[in-house]
């Protein structure tokens, strides 16, 4: 006998339909009296034959699909480790390959000193023979002159002076001093920190879900092979993704033609963007394109990664470039930036970050994924706050939606130990204890730490030097020097280098060459450091690419067919560089360059 839940003493008798309980005679005439009810007798038999019904499938479907799960489940944890075992078994075998290639650069490199010393040490040997041969030669002819005392002859004294002057004459050999250069080890420092050698490694992913678009690199031999045809028959390609994007290729003859008969110090170029003040720049470095492409939209920023190869291209989106790949690929992550992005840089510790137009907050570039689902989200959330007083903090508030002038007018990064990034801000001379004319444009350089902490600032006034309009900034990462680049409105632009405490170094073009070629106007946009020190400049309306040292020697340009609109310097001395055909590039300073090139179109 069942017993209602709410009168213990009495037995169960129906089932209300609506409330979905077993109910007595008291529960029919009182809180279930307007309910649909069934005698328990026809609801017993009801379900009787439901559950015989769900006790059938149950074992006939139920239990079958449920092991069926199981088993996919086994298979597929076997298969991930199997994949897994297979990637660890890769991770060593690349890793002895590595080291069996450093192994083989270090004999070579120990080889070329070997060499040397051996060389020098002939070269000692030799000095040191000659010049005991004089000594001895010497020395006999003093014993023989002592042994003949005053009896010598007026024919020897004669022989014996002409002989000795001859001896202790320098003159008559080739070095009195044996002067040999030390040869030196040669060593980048960034490459003994371990995350700057991560990249040749590798590091842990979970595949590309978003299908990025191929690409394909171009050969040296001029011969450009087109994209290959996807196989639509293919399951994982069925379905269109709206983030794909599929990039053209294009040839590679974004350089302007250079002469063939130039000599081994001169470049020359055609009389369409010719100048006098270039033609005797010597030529030292073959500037060769590695890699073009069009990317479909046009590209405003690029911010290249850390990995070899890899850059965030900015436009109205921003899509994410891997070109160290077999088959390189150009990925979606953001669609619209809902906004223009001014300046753009990557951080150490966080990624891609980048300035809003009418924004009061840095943006940086967030991603979230799971192990177990395929998708990836990406985000912009803030960053660094800079408030009214032009004084950059850490900040996890959104940005304001106030249209104020921006004051971040350039950010980098920075390698500095203990330093992350650098933002460039412009101040209010009246916000300065020091004075400042009136006229006067003062800018604040900040530095900040992977924790958003504010580590050095440094503050420039155009009343000391010559600074105006900042579009760009960059750092040395060998020795903490600061390129600035300074584009005024209807003016022509110069580069600032100056150290890392902000004391004026060079400027390029210097004076002297403005006042030599006043008609001469630059339209610099963007510089960045070579690891040797020395500065690439872009400019746009030249369409040409400047290299100085850092005391402003022009050392070479090259020239470009299209005009120019962004430039970024990577780690790995590669130039990223995006024209206004929406065309990308790749571009690399080769030192071994001994004979010059034509780029044929």
């Amino acid at each position: 006998m069942t017993i209602c839940k709410k009168h213990e003493t009495e037995e169960v008798r129906f089932y209300c339909e609506e409330c979905k309980e077993l109910i007595c005679d008291d529960c029919v005439v009182g809180d279930h009296s307007v309910c649909l009810k069934t005698k328990i007798g026809e609801y017993e038999q009801r379900q009787k034959r439901s559950l015989q019904e769900t006790t059938k499938s149950a074992s006939e479907t139920g239990v079958p699909n449920i092991n069926r799960i199981l088993e996919r489940i086994t298979i597929a944890k076997q298969s991930f480790n199997c994949s897994v075992d297979k990637e660890v078994e890769s991770i060593s075998s690349k890793t002895e390959i590595i080291i069996k290639i450093f192994n083989e650069l270090k004999e070579e490199l120990v080889k070329t000193f070997e060499d040397a010393r051996q060389v020098a040490n002939a070269r000692y040997d030799t000095f040191t023979q000659e010049h005991t041969q004089r000594k001895d030669n010497i020395q006999e002819i003093v014993d023989e002159i002592e042994k003949k005392g005053s009896n010598i002859s007026t024919s020897d004294i004669a022989i014996y002076d002409s002989k000795l002057n001859e001896l202790l004459n320098e003159n008559q050999f080739e070095e009195t001093c044996l002067k040999i250069e030390i040869p030196k080890h040669r060593f980048h420092k960034e490459y003994e920190i371990k995350e700057n050698l991560r990249h040749i490694l590798g590091i842990l992913d979970y595949g590309e879900y978003d299908l990025p678009s191929p690409i394909e690199t171009l050969s040296n031999t001029d011969v450009y092979k087109l994209p290959s045809k996807r196989e639509n028959d293919k399951e994982d390609l069925a379905i269109e993704n709206p983030t794909r994007k599929y990039i053209e290729l294009q040839r590679s003859d974004s350089l302007q033609k250079v002469s063939s008969n130039v000599d081994n110090r001169k470049v020359i170029y055609s009389d369409e963007r010719g100048s006098d003040f270039y033609s005797s720049v010597p030529k030292g470095k073959k500037f060769e394109v590695i890699v073009s492409f069009k990317h479909k939209q046009k590209v405003f920023h690029i911010v290249p990664k850390k990995e070899c190869r890899n850059a965030w291209l900015i436009g109205s989106g921003i899509s994410d470039l891997n070109l160290n790949i077999e088959s390189p690929t150009c990925a979606v992550r953001i669609s619209s930036t809902d906004g223009n992005v001014l300046t753009a840089c990557r951080s150490n510790a966080h990624g891609l970050l980048l300035e809003m137009e009418n924004r009061k907050t840095l943006r940086n570039l967030q991603v979230s994924s799971s192990i177990f689902s395929k998708a990836k989200n990406y985000k912009l959330n803030s960053y660094i706050n800079v408030d009214s007083k032009n004084i950059a903090s850490a900040c996890a508030s959104t940005s304001s939606s106030v249209s104020i002038p921006n004051n971040v007018v350039a950010i980098c990064t920075s390698s500095i130990k203990g330093s992350d990034i650098i933002i460039c801000l412009r101040d209010d001379p009246m916000s300065e204890s020091k004075f400042f004319s009136p006229t006067s444009e003062i800018f604040v350089i900040e530095w900040f730490s992977i924790d958003k902490q504010k580590t050095k600032d440094i503050v420039i006034s155009s009343d000391d030097i010559e600074i105006s309009n900042p579009v760009h900034i960059c750092e040395n990462r060998n020795d903490g020097d600061i390129c600035i680049t300074c584009s005024p409105k209807n003016l022509s632009s110069w580069i600032l280098l100056l150290d890392k405490n902000g004391k004026y170094k060079m400027r390029y073009p210097s004076k002297n060459q403005i006042t030599s070629k006043e008609t001469e106007t630059n339209s610099f946009i963007a510089s960045g450091f070579l690891n040797d020190g020395t500065i690439t400049i872009l400019d746009r309306a030249k369409r040409c690419q400047h290299l100085i040292d850092r005391g402003g020697k022009v050392l070479q340009i090259d020239m470009y067919h299209e005009q120019p609109i962004c430039m970024a310097v990577d780690m790995y001395d590669n130039l990223w560089v995006g024209f206004d055909n929406e065309i990308m590039q790749l571009i690399n300073y080769n030192d071994r360059y001994e004979t010059y090139i034509e780029n044929k179109a």
